[in-house]
Formats: C-alpha cells, structure tokens, sequence
C-alpha cells in the first residue's frame, strides 16, 4: 500500500538526520506502524518492509521514543500468527541481529 511505502521512506529520510525533530518523525512512522500492526494490518506492515525497518530501529535508535514505538511495531506484528511463522519475517529479524542489542 502506498500509505505504508510513504511511512518507510519517512523514516528512512529522516533516520539519518539525527537531530530531535528527524527523531520525531522516525517515532511517529514507528508509532502509525505499531498502531496498523494492532489493528489487524501485521501482515501489510510485513508484506511492505516497514517491519524490518522497525527492527532496524529496536537495534540501532537511540531516541527512547523510537525505540518504543519500534518495539511496539515489531511485538504487535509478530502477534499475528501469520507473520510469526513466515519465513521471510524470520530471516529479516535474524539479519538485524535484534537479539544482539
């Protein structure tokens, strides 16, 4: 969906500003897609890469907003059975090494 394609380029434009207001934007694209992945739309947020760019966020932000709402995203997502067991989620979360922060 090109909503969700608009929320990843957000927060891959702003991700790399590093200023207060660049963390701002990145947490608000975080929080829409914790907020999409609760309310039945995991596999959408999955399907369209913002999922694994939640979870570059949980491994890499800094920003206590971020990461929040990174983690939401990410935890709401893989409450969704479908998007647990696919494989392609699986190998994204493994190459971020989320395990690792």
């Amino acid at each position: 969906p090109p909503a969700l394609v608009e929320i990843m380029s957000l927060i891959e434009e702003e991700w790399t500003d590093g200023s207060a207001e660049a963390d701002g934007y990145v947490a608000l694209g975080a929080c829409a897609a914790a907020n999409l992945a609760d309310v039945g739309c995991a596999s959408l947020v999955a399907d369209s890469g913002l999922l694994e760019v939640c979870a570059h966020l949980v491994a890499e932000a800094e920003d206590p907003a971020v990461l929040l709402y990174a983690c939401s995203a990410v935890q709401n997502a893989l409450a969704d059975p479908g998007v647990a067991a696919d494989v392609r989620v699986a190998a994204a979360l493994r190459a971020v090494r989320l395990g690792a922060r």
